[in-house]
């Protein structure tokens, strides 16, 4: 059955609204899928759009803010996992920090040194 484009626009706004208010990609997917009638993959890409369209909507203020409070929490839980004894969940908790922050600071100085052995005259 072919979906005209008012349809997919509701079903997208739809996704959209429902990421807006906090709901994972799968829990959105398989809203999606049951209040609209439609395939996992058309809600899963419906639901990319909804995504794309939140993350596009974003300041880099934003951002920041977002990241500070994420790796805030981060820390927080590695913490806690450790004085429970959990190391593993600890270290997972400490290589998502590292992924973060320091790991894209890492690779703009690799490009950098990449750029900077380039010769000019190419």
């Amino acid at each position: 059955m072919q979906t005209s484009r008012a349809e997919r626009k509701r079903r997208r706004e739809a996704a959209l609204q429902k990421v807006s208010n906090g709901y994972g990609f799968s829990d959105t997917v398989s809203w999606v899928m049951s209040e609209w009638g439609c395939s996992r993959s058309t809600a899963q890409r419906d639901t990319t759009w909804a995504h794309n369209q939140l993350v596009q909507g974003m300041s880099s203020s934003d951002i920041q803010q977002l990241l500070a409070h994420l790796c805030t929490s981060t820390q927080r839980g590695a913490l806690k996992a450790e004085g429970a004894g959990q190391y593993a969940a600890a270290i997972g908790a400490l290589k998502l920090l590292h992924e973060m922050l320091i790991r894209p600071h890492q690779e703009a100085q690799q490009r950098e040194q990449v750029r900077r052995m380039r010769p000019t005259n190419w």
